[in-house]
């Protein structure tokens, strides 16, 4: 049925986004007749019992499948749009409708204000995204494909006949009885990718839109990245686990003493965020007396100015564990972001463990807000690059990580790999790397000059000192 190259597209950027969560949920139907499992899923999206259901269609036969709702019809073509406003759902029941007509204007205005929508998805509601319906019965997704690949930066979504597409916040989820298929035109080192999804399946609507973005630009990591310095300035890199207290006297040292302004970013975390997240605590133990918390989920906060303000005196910033995509979902190409790099220019220091190891490299491996067994997560895999031409994995030996920080620098060659373990972490002030704390930590390199080019591991214990540009130790314990 394909006839394109394809592969099946496992993992889920650069490029912010404006919005990564629908503002109401979105049931997108491929065609034919409604299942009730379909239907039924719909009428569970209602919170509001007393308002109406208002089903866009031609004639009132549509409305039999919602009697049980005392649905209301209005014609596609209609310019009385007070059911609409009204509504406490939404369903087009048109295949074909003009998407600048009032009727549709109405039904994506009355969506942004949190009103669930679904029918046909000729409908307007998701940017980034083309979308066909009958897509298997009917054989659309070469069409598709070759249609995505001539709007580079768009994720194409086909839905079968009898099939739905419920998107709520960013989760996409499979329900009917056949299939749905993400397509992702070629691009970034990646050939055209064709991911299969069946009835029950999920994935992330937000990554798989960064994904195709990414295809869209200048290959990432770039064949020869910048050299691995810090030019100023120091980063303080944990492998997760509870760290040593010398790790952090070391960072409050480098931040200029107890009395530094240290700011700790606890985003990475799941919500609620605590009013005292841990980072705090042990800051506090350690000596630490002037600290602020800095937290957004809203990229449009984060580049507020007022919002970032305390960076531009901070000298020093630790950044929580958790999962790193939530770093990049919050901040990536906002002020706040630009501010964080204004530390290390000061001089000062950017510490993290975890999750706020992986978010300082260049690469940033487990990104995916998925599962973080994913160790390239097309979408997630650009960091904030503080320390260029590397990927840092954490909990490296603690977790048997070494297999998948090999596999990842023999698809790219050009990075140097560091895997820290756990109460390990490193401190990197120009090209020389130092580990603190207790274990090791493992640093991964291709050789250029071998004819058969292998990845080598070399293990560096606490206090040996490592250069990542001469890519050999350069002082013993």
């Amino acid at each position: 049925m394909f006839t394109c190259c394809c592969v099946l597209f496992a993992s889920l950027i650069a490029a912010p986004l404006p919005v990564a969560e629908v503002p109401a949920p979105v049931l997108l139907f491929g065609g034919g007749d409604l299942p009730d499992t379909i239907r039924d899923q719909f009428l569970k999206l209602i919170t509001d019992p007393a308002r109406p259901l208002v089903v866009i269609a031609d004639d009132d036969t549509t409305l039999d499948p919602w009697k049980s709702k005392n649905a209301i019809r209005v014609g596609p073509k209609s310019t009385d749009l007070k059911g609409i406003q009204n509504a406490g759902a939404i369903w087009v029941q048109v295949e074909s409708i003009d998407p600048e007509s009032p009727v549709i204007s109405a039904v994506v205005e009355a969506h942004q204000k949190g009103t669930p929508v679904g029918g046909f998805p000729s409908l307007p509601l998701l940017s980034g995204v083309k979308i066909v319906s009958h897509a298997l019965e009917r054989n659309r997704v070469d069409e598709l494909i070759q249609a995505i690949e001539r709007q580079p930066g768009i994720v194409g979504l086909a839905i079968d006949t009898r099939t739905g597409l419920l998107i709520q916040k960013r989760e996409l989820r499979v329900i009917g009885e056949s299939y749905a298929v993400v397509c992702l035109s070629a691009g970034n080192r990646r050939p055209v990718s064709v991911q299969i999804l069946k009835s029950g399946s999920t994935n992330d609507l937000y990554a798989i839109r960064r994904a195709a973005i990414t295809r869209s630009q200048p290959p990432f990591p770039a064949d020869k990245p910048l050299p691995p310095v810090v030019a100023k300035g120091t980063l303080i890199i944990g492998g997760g686990g509870g760290m040593p207290l010398e790790v952090w006297k070391r960072f409050i040292e480098r931040a200029g003493g107890p009395d530094a302004m240290i700011v700790v970013i606890p985003t990475a975390l799941d919500d609620p965020i605590p009013a005292e997240p841990g980072e705090i605590k042990i800051l506090r133990k350690a000596g630490a007396t002037n600290l602020k918390l800095l937290h957004t989920r809203d990229p449009k906060e984060a580049d507020r100015p007022e919002f970032c303000a305390i960076l531009r005196e901070a000298k020093g910033v630790w950044f929580s564990g958790g999962r790193q995509w939530r770093f990049v979902d919050a901040f990536e190409g906002t002020l706040t972001e630009q501010l964080l790099r204004d530390v290390l220019k000061r001089d000062g220091v950017i510490g993290g463990s975890s999750a706020g190891a992986s978010i300082q490299s260049e690469y940033m491996p487990r990104g995916s807000p998925v599962v973080n067994t994913i160790v390239m997560a097309e979408g997630y895999e650009r960091g904030f690059g503080y320390l260029p031409g590397v990927a840092v994995d954490q909990h490296f030996f603690a977790r048997k990580r070494e297999k998948d920080l090999i596999n990842l620098i023999k698809l790219r060659p050009q990075l140097i790999g560091i895997g820290i373990d756990e109460g390990c972490a490193i401190e990197v002030r120009g090209s020389e790397l130092f580990v603190l704390g207790k274990s090791r930590t493992g640093i991964l390199t291709v050789s250029n000059e071998s004819p058969t080019p292998e990845v080598r591991m070399e293990e560096i214990l606490v206090g040996e000192r490592y250069d990542l540009v001469a890519r050999r130790k350069v002082g013993g314990r």
